[in-house]
This record gives structure tokens, C-alpha cells and sequence, in this order.
């Protein structure tokens, strides 16, 4: 299936719908979220010295998910 071109942000459950129906990519999935998310991924390989490519953003949303729990397991403490 060919990955839709987008324009502009979405929000996240659009987001969500879309990469799991694989009409895009984790690198779209990230800058299309919002310009923060764009700059705190921009950051996010700067600091790894990676290739802001699909495969970094498929790590940041990791990462992301990965703080999140762990933010909301310390929360539930």
C-alpha cells in the first residue's frame, strides 16, 4: 500500500488510526503530530547522533511510550 502525503498536524488518534492501518510511516507519524513533537524528535537524534530517518522515528515513538509508562507507573506509586 502507497503512504499517504500529508500536510500540515493532525491529532494523535488520526495519527494512531492512520499508522495502524499503514497508510503512514512512524517518520510521518512524528512530524505531523505537531511542531513540538517535530523539534523534540529533531533533538531526540541529535542527541543519539542519529539520521532523522523512519528507523529514528520509529525509536523516538518507543522512547516516548517508554516515558510515558514510566511516568504513569511512578504516578500510580
Amino acid at each position: 500500500m502507497e503512504k499517504k502525503d500529508l500536510e500540515g498536524y493532525y491529532s494523535e488518534e488520526i495519527l494512531q488510526e492512520m499508522l495502524h492501518k499503514d497508510e503512514i510511516d512512524f517518520l510521518t507519524y512524528v512530524t505531523h503530530h505537531s511542531e513540538e513533537r517535530k523539534i523534540e524528535f529533531i533533538n531526540f537524534c541529535a542527541e543519539r547522533g542519529l539520521s532523522a530517518d523512519e528507523r529514528a522515528a520509529q525509536q523516538f515513538v518507543e522512547y516516548r511510550l517508554n516515558q510515558e509508562e514510566k511516568a504513569h507507573s511512578e504516578y500510580l506509586d
